[in-house]
């Protein structure tokens, strides 16, 4: 059995900033991975700036990505 689920929730806080929450939970037979994700981010200057935390790595992430083109 293969099951795959992935699910965002985004809330806009302040004219710049947001709140993420992603899920991302995978089994393939055995094995499973399930990874939930904090996002915090802002506008700069037409670039989303994003701080990320998943619970999978216990990591922090950092991205810089174009809000608009």
């Amino acid at each position: 059995n293969n099951l795959g689920l992935f699910g965002e929730f985004s809330y806009t806080f302040l004219p710049r900033w947001r709140f993420s929450l992603g899920a991302n939970l995978q089994q393939f037979g055995t094995a499973t991975y399930r990874d939930f994700e904090f996002t915090l981010g802002r506008t700069v200057g037409g670039r989303d700036l994003s701080l990320y935390y998943s619970t999978f790595s216990h990591r922090f992430y950092f991205d810089i990505q174009a809000s608009r083109f």
